[in-house]
C-alpha cells in the first residue's frame, strides 16, 4: 500500500514538472510577439508624425 501511495506521488510530482515546462515557452512566444506588435505600432506611429522618418535609425537605438 505505501508503495503505491508513493507511486502515485512520484506520478503527480512528475506530471507538475512536465506542465510547467510546457507552459513556459508558450508565455515567452506570446511575450515575444507581443513586443514585434509593440514594436511594429510603434513605428507606425512614428512615420505619421514624420514622414521623413528614417526606420533604420530607431533600429540603430
Amino acid at each position: 500500500m505505501d508503495d503505491m501511495h508513493l507511486v502515485e506521488l512520484l506520478e503527480n510530482e512528475i506530471n507538475k514538472i512536465r506542465a510547467a515546462r510546457a507552459a513556459k515557452p508558450g508565455k515567452r512566444m506570446w511575450r515575444e510577439i507581443e513586443a514585434l506588435r509593440d514594436k511594429r505600432q510603434l513605428e507606425r506611429e512614428l512615420m505619421e508624425m514624420d514622414a521623413c522618418l528614417d526606420i533604420s535609425d530607431i533600429q540603430q537605438i
